[in-house]
């Protein structure tokens, strides 16, 4: 997420200031000191009780968002028309042989509890509830427009609204009303229900078009909002199980008001199915406390979609790349055009998403958790954000257009299929809000200039990014344990395929990460995974292999960018054994691996780790980082070949040179897994193609605690 800037004397301009602060950050990290052959450098006891209670409250909060589940919601019941007391409609009169309506020109009030049904057309009047029971108004064929107030008035007294089977039923009100009581065309002071297997447009050329006080429960019934302000909105709660909603409104979609701290069941949000098409000026769905999601389908556009998001600043000085400026979203600015959105936790189990936001597309204050749906996102800023945790335990996700792909404090990823292109970040662990992403003091310029806070965690999962900023990007530490992920970062030096803060541990899963190589580092030392780190030269829709000693491939990928140094690490990769990387069949490089992360050729890059030794617990990433000469084996065997690494800003040479919007490849591209599968990015737009069982143990060929300490040694030899 940070603009980094390339200039070197600048860095060292800062570099005695910013010492102090990097060495006083503490830094999350989730390593398990077992596992890893040391403790990473700048990892403390305090940041290992810090992440437990983080982890603690990521799951108080989300398990509070998940138990929504469990919400009281009442059933939809058959309505007997036959019993019911009639109320006609007649122009500009209102009719009713019921004791308990008054009427008094076009004016009707409901005094007593029971069923009315309604049928007709109002041209100019009212309907109004002011009953100490229940009442249910059966729509039949309605048509009401008020000038003065709410077509729908219920003053007192819970409210169901039945649309009877194949009835076409009209509300609307006006933008002259003067009538401060109420602010919607459906007002309901307590509870409101609607269900029903009809139809129901509503006009709100005022304010709201469905507004509840109370709870707001939509169990069916087919509902077209178009509101000057917000289209249904609920205080106590908003309970959706089904129908087909269409919502055109200047304020938000769909949103709830009741938030309160001493109660947190109230202002909450839950969806367990229906259809939805949301076109806002502002936020789609907008929670005031927890969110829920179940099931349903939605269509989102908010804000005029990604296309009319507002430009973020690449400026390091105004995005907080020294910390002085403040880190602002330019978006968050003039307002919020969220699609999904939370003030507290979301839970998200189930759902089929199209999302065009100009802001965040799944945004939580809070955590978030996803468990299952599937996501077609393009937005002007994050697809998924989170203030603190983000949990992904499933999902599919097309992530066509975004600023910052995933984004949180703390990001647990356990599976999941996801495809994702971002013009900045492609996964960001950063502290904070949207503000405040950037880093804290001194946030930015590199993995040395780290806050420290944020941490991103790999159980599992297939994985294509394509990042023009950083790929993987946590400003504290990352672990990777298993998975599938294929980076294509930045083309420039202004950023890396991986950069993180203290250390990023692989233990398991596997990785080809590809990128400019300015800005270049590779897993740490103190991995129990190898990894081979190649210096070579790649343009767009070459093939890459990384390949053993037999031929056999290991990792492979057919590049949509140009790339000058890769990553490559997987369990098959073991100690002792002789490694090639080939470009379009053609050997590039040798190496033996002999520490946990081996170099073939000269990785010319300038992050602050290896050029400068390392702030804040970079030093073991000096043994890669380093403009050193090409990697030898244990047995002193030559030197491998490796072609050489280009530095300039533009990247290597590109066959067709992407716009500064990244597009999904069209090429047969992929990566290769040990077994055989592959994983694919979309030939046509669509998802990519993931193996079927990629993954492999990590402890067949960890690496042992012997082998990191060599790493460690020839880190420090070579810096």
């Amino acid at each position: 997420m940070i603009n980094r800037k390339k200039s070197i004397m600048l860095r060292r301009i800062f570099a005695a200031l910013l010492t102090a602060a990097v060495i006083a950050a503490v830094a999350v990290s989730s390593v398990n000191a077992d596992d890893a052959a040391g403790r990473p450098d700048g990892e403390t006891p305090q940041a290992e009780e810090k992440a437990d209670n983080t982890s603690e409250t990521a799951e108080d909060t989300s398990g509070k968002a998940l138990a929504l589940a469990d919400t009281e919601i009442p059933e939809a019941w058959e309505i007997n028309e036959s019993e019911a007391e009639k109320i006609s409609l007649n122009g500009d009169s209102i009719e009713s042989d019921s004791d308990n309506v008054e009427t008094e020109g076009s004016t009707a009030e409901i005094k007593k509890g029971g069923v009315y049904i309604i049928s007709g057309t109002l041209s100019d009047g009212q309907i109004v509830i002011d009953s100490e029971d229940a009442v249910t108004l059966i729509l039949d064929g309605a048509d009401i427009t008020s000038s003065s107030s709410a077509p729908i008035y219920a003053k007192s007294g819970d409210l169901t609204i039945y649309l009877a089977d194949g009835s076409e039923n009209k509300l609307a009100d006006s933008a002259d009303s003067k009538d401060e009581d109420v602010a919607a065309v459906i007002y309901a002071k307590d509870n409101l229900t609607i269900y029903g297997e009809g139809s129901l447009e509503i006009t709100a050329e005022r304010n709201d078009g469905i507004t509840s006080k109370d709870s707001l429960y939509i169990l069916g019934g087919s509902i077209s909002v178009t509101s000057a302000d917000d289209g249904i909105v609920g205080k106590d709660a908003l309970i959706i199980t089904g129908g087909s909603i269409d919502i055109t409104s200047e304020g938000d979609g769909i949103k709830s008001t009741g938030a309160d701290e001493k109660d947190e069941s109230r202002g909450n949000i839950v969806i367990t199915g229906g259809s939805f098409n949301i076109t806002s000026s502002s936020d789609g769905i907008q929670s005031d406390n927890m969110l829920y999601i179940s099931g349903g389908e939605f269509s989102i556009t908010t804000g005029g979609g990604y296309e009319n998001a507002e430009a973020h600043s690449d400026d390091m000085w105004s995005r907080g790349g020294f910390g002085f400026g403040s880190s602002s979203d330019s978006s968050e600015s003039s307002g919020s055009y969220k699609a999904v959105k939370a003030d507290a936790a979301i839970a998200v189990e189930g759902g089929e998403f199209v999302i065009n936001s100009a802001d965040d597309a799944l945004h939580s204050n809070t955590d978030m958790v996803i468990n299952a749906g599937t996501f077609d996102i393009s937005t002007g800023d994050d697809a998924i954000h989170a203030d603190d945790t983000l949990t992904i335990n499933d999902m599919t996700a097309d992530i066509k257009t975004s600023y910052e792909g995933i984004e949180a404090t703390y990001i647990v990823i356990n599976g999941g299929t996801v495809n994702l292109v971002a013009t900045d970040d492609g996964i960001n662990a950063a502290g904070g809000n949207d503000e405040s992403g950037f880093g804290g003091l001194f946030g930015g310029m590199g993995g040395g200039f780290d806050s420290g806070v944020g941490t991103i965690t790999i159980n599992g999962g297939n994985y294509y990014i394509n990042a023009a900023g950083d790929g993987l990007d946590a400003n504290g530490s990352a672990e990777m344990n298993g998975g599938n992920f294929l980076v294509e970062g930045p083309e420039n030096s202004g950023n890396g395929a991986l950069d993180y803060g203290t250390a990023f541990n692989i233990n398991g899963g596997n990785l080809i990460a590809a990128g400019a190589s300015g800005m270049a580092e590779p897993p740490s030392s103190t991995s129990t995974q190898y990894t081979v780190y190649a210096a070579v030269t790649v343009s767009r829709d070459d093939s890459v292999a990384l390949k053993d000693s037999d031929g056999n491939v290991v990792l492979s990928y057919n590049a949509y960018k140009t790339a000058q140094c890769i990553v490559f690490s997987s369990a098959e990769i073991k100690s002792g054994e002789t490694y090639t990387v080939y470009v379009n069949d053609e050997e590039q490089g040798s190496c033996t691996v002999d520490s946990t992360v081996t170099t073939i050729g000269n990785i010319n890059s300038m992050s602050m780790g290896g050029s400068m030794g390392g702030f804040g617990g970079h030093g073991d990433r000096g043994n890669t980082n380093s403009s050193s000469s090409d990697t030898e084996n244990k047995e002193g065997s030559a030197e491998s070949s490796g072609s050489s690494s280009e530095s300039s800003e533009g990247g290597s040479e590109n066959k067709t040179q992407p716009s500064d919007m990244p597009e999904m490849p069209d090429g047969e591209n992929g990566m290769q897994m040990p077994d055989g599968g592959k994983m694919e990015p979309p030939t046509d737009g669509s998802m990519p193609q993931m193996p079927g069982s990629a993954d492999s143990s990590a402890d067949e060929s960890s690496a042992d605690e012997s082998s990191a300490g060599e790493s460690e040694s020839s880190s420090e030899s070579s810096k």
